[in-house]
């Protein structure tokens, strides 16, 4: 198990995002290469009970960039670990799109919510789900298949399973725990 090197990792990134073109950058930002998506593949840190598939990878990429694409790159990867967290709960989905897409969806959809009636904002605003700035999608990918198959996750955060950004003050927060507040992120429990 590794923690992220914030300097290193931040570093990295900004250097990737500043001195290359979008072209460029697919190829250095996300070098890190898909397992065989098998049944057979092994248990992480995140004791997943399903394999990870491309969807999967997917939701946490759109997770990241539409709940966290202006924060810090520590913030994106806690922002990533509270959908692991979450998985590996077993008051919430044991899948990573079943997490992202939780939500009350009428009588007559299983695959829109109700607006404003799930977990994650972006999925149920009824604004359009696809990403429009390339660099962002490229690092949420990046991180999303770091914090998957690297195990890097952030410590500070360890657990957390509900956030929120730090300029709203959500009714529901009042009846969580306070772990930590990362870039622009409020961590809670």
């Amino acid at each position: 198990m590794q923690t992220i090197s914030l300097l290193g990792t931040i570093f990295i990134v900004l250097m990737v995002v500043m001195l290359t073109t979008p072209s460029q950058q697919e190829s250095i930002l996300l070098p890190i290469p898909l397992p065989e998506l098998t049944s057979e593949q092994p248990k992480s840190f995140w004791y997943l009970t399903t394999p990870v598939t491309v969807e999967d990878i997917g939701c946490l990429t759109n997770n990241i960039y539409f709940e966290a694409r202006g924060d810090t790159i520590e913030s994106q990867y806690a922002t990533a670990d509270v959908v692991m967290y979450r998985v590996t709960n077993h008051e919430f989905p044991d899948t990573i799109c079943g997490v992202v897409k939780q939500g009350i969806f009428p009588p007559w959809s299983t695959t829109v919510p109700y607006k404003h009636r799930c977990s994650f904002s972006w999925f149920c605003d009824l604004l359009s789900d696809t990403p429009r700035d390339n660099r962002a999608l490229g690092v949420a990918e990046y991180i999303a298949k770091d914090v998957l198959f690297n195990i890097n996750y952030v410590p500070e955060v360890e657990y957390a399973l509900y956030y929120h950004a730090d300029y709203v003050n959500p009714i529901w927060a009042k009846t969580k725990y306070f772990i930590a507040q990362v870039g622009d992120h409020v961590y809670l429990l």
